[in-house]
């Protein structure tokens, strides 16, 4: 194995231009890897945030409604008086 890392990098000192179109795949190569942590930490900050605003409308629906069964339905906070 050493034998070929060594016979590859004597390969590119000998033609600069292999070295660099190694350099390009490598660039490419850890940007694609980033690129792809970039999106997962973005998919678990999307997960947490709609976890907590299901949370809190579940806090607050329960809030709203009581166990009594005599007890009247709240009444809509976005009506308006029409008198």
């Amino acid at each position: 194995m050493i034998n070929l890392v060594s016979a590859v990098v004597a390969l590119c000192k000998a033609l600069p231009v292999l070295e660099k179109v190694f350099l390009i795949v490598a660039a490419r190569i850890r940007e694609a890897k980033a690129k792809s942590n970039y999106e997962d930490k973005l998919s678990e900050i999307d997960s947490a945030i709609d976890s907590a605003v299901v949370d809190r409308v579940q806090d607050e629906t329960a809030s709203e409604w009581s166990l009594d069964p005599d007890r009247s339905p709240p009444v809509s906070k976005s009506s308006t008086d029409h008198t």
